[in-house]
Order: structure tokens, then sequence, then C-alpha cells
């Protein structure tokens, strides 16, 4: 008897628990914006772009041609290779145009082209993971499958900690030949842990709201756009301004190497088409009203959130 005597009141109460049950996911949809979105909204818009021109550092032509890019056509960032051979002409040059927006690019493998030889920051016995016999950096990037991730992490460490001695005001991180686009532990968790201590976004090819960025308070571009270095220029030029065209809501990243020269024909006739593309007022004409913004956007916003906090 007591039992049917309290269900009517037990019912009620299920009731309305169920019924603010129902009523929380209607209080949570209103989520804060992503940095992201919040960059965006401080520019008014539901699209940037970001022009990125990598090497800087890696020779006199990739040297002079970012800084052409800066000076004359549409460049918004570049990212600076501190163990390369041209990296203190290239110090120079963040020294005497300190509004360049300069990341650094992370080197655990470089390219083969003849006389592009250059070593890690560290000594031989502690970059093992990633030296050949001469103790120049690999050309390839399977080994770093099996790479001693401390090693990873030290050089990496020194790589940031050579731009930030020689005055560079660095703005974020990326990587020469896209290791750690392959998610591979060993070298990605090394590179994560240095952003979320330097407060520096990255470059990312996955999604920007991936738990691995979040949970550090890392921000990234939205999207990131290849435009094929080796297409002929006008093939390239239809590639870039049909991207810009079509931009994904978000902020969006491309990837130039825009140079003055190269080592081969073939490595110049790439690099100087990419040079010509960001001083083409056509690729500029194709931006059109969008907003273009350097990493430095990212980095000053993670540095905001974090001082909210």
């Amino acid at each position: 008897m007591e039992i049917r005597k309290c269900a009517p009141a037990f019912l009620g109460a299920l009731f309305i628990a169920a019924c603010l049950w129902a009523a929380q996911p209607l209080r949570s949809q209103t989520k804060s914006p992503s940095p992201q979105e919040q960059i965006l909204q401080s520019l008014g818009a539901d699209r940037a772009v970001i022009f990125n021109g990598d090497d800087l550092g890696r020779t006199r032509w990739s040297n002079e041609g970012v800084a052409q890019a800066f000076d004359n056509g549409v460049l918004t960032s570049t990212s600076l290779m501190t163990p390369a051979l041209a990296r203190d002409d290239a110090y120079a040059i963040a020294r005497a145009n300190p509004h360049y927006d300069i990341g650094v690019h992370l080197i655990l493998a470089r390219d083969d082209a003849p006389g592009n030889l250059y070593k890690p920051l560290n000594p031989a016995d502690t970059t093992t993971s990633f030296i050949d016999q001469n103790g120049n950096f690999i050309t390839t990037i399977a080994p770093l499958l099996n790479a001693d991730k401390d090693q990873v992490y030290a050089e990496l460490k020194a790589q940031i900690e050579h731009a930030l001695a020689n005055g560079v005001d660095i703005t974020h991180l990326d990587c020469h030949k896209g290791w750690y686009h392959d998610y591979n532990p060993r070298t990605l968790k090394p590179v994560l842990a240095l952003a979320a201590q330097h407060r520096l976004p990255i470059r990312w090819m996955g999604r920007s709201s991936d738990p691995s960025l979040t949970s550090k308070g890392i921000v990234t571009p939205d999207n990131l756009v290849f435009i094929n270095g080796r297409l002929p220029l006008e093939d390239k030029k239809q590639q870039l301004v049909d991207s810009l065209n079509n931009l994904k809501p978000g902020i969006t990243e491309f990837l130039f190497h825009p140079a003055t020269g190269g080592y081969t024909e073939d490595e110049a006739a790439m690099r100087t088409s990419d040079l010509k593309l960001m001083l083409d007022p056509d690729v500029r004409a194709a931006a059109g009203a969008t907003p273009l913004i350097g990493f430095k956007a990212l980095r000053d916003k993670m540095r905001e959130l974090d001082a909210k906090r």
C-alpha cells in the first residue's frame, strides 16, 4: 500500500527532473566562439587568409624572395630555418624588419638539393635519430617513425631558442617537409609540448578543434591549402585564384616557397613562380575584401585568452 501511495509523488518528481534535464541542452547551445571565430569577429569577416612563405634562411634566394614578397606582394608571414645555411642573413633581415611576421620552420630532415648540407644545432651524439653518416640532417622522413622523442624535443627546443636568442619575435611553428603531419607521436608530441610552452600557434592539416590542440589552448588556422608548386605559372595562378574565389569559412593558410632562384633549374622554376604569384596584382584582386592576416593574430589571441583564464 505505501508504495502505491508514494507512486504519484515519485512520478511527479521524475517528470520535473526530466523537464529540467531536457532544458539543459537549450542553455548549452549558446557556446563560446572559438579563438578563430573571435579573430574573425574582430575583423568583421567570416573568412581570412594567411599567405605564408616557407624556408626563410634556407638560401640567399629564399631570403630575397621572402623579403620581396613581404615588401611588394601579398605575403603575410614566413617561417625561418634556424640550422640552415643562410640563417644569419635571415636574422639580419628580421632585425631590419621587425614588422615581418616570422615563425620557426622546425627541421628534422632537409631536402637533398646539391650543396644543401647542414647539421642540427645539437651535437651529433644527441641527434642520431635524424642525421646521416656525415652528421647532416637526413633527407627522408621515414626514419622519424622510430625517432627518439627526447632527441626530437631537445633539437626542436634548441631551434626555437636559437631564434629567440637572435631577436626573432616568433609568431608560430611549422615544419620542413611536413614530418609532424603524419601524427607520429614521436615527433608530434614534442611539437605540441613546445607550442604549449611558448604559447605559439602551429600549422595544422587536421581539424582546428582537435582535442590534442584545444586541451593545450593551441590555436591553428581552420584550413590549409597547398598550391601545386610544380605546375606551370599560369596553371598555378589559376589554382590559387580558384581557391581564393571558393574560400571555406574560417582562417585559411596558403603555403608558398618564394625565392629569386634555386639550387637546380626545376627548383628555381618552382620557387621563382611562387614569388611571381606573391607579387601578382591579380592575386591581390582575387583576395578582394577578405582580410589578409599573419600568424601573429593567432598568437596574440592565444595569449589574450591565457590572460583571461
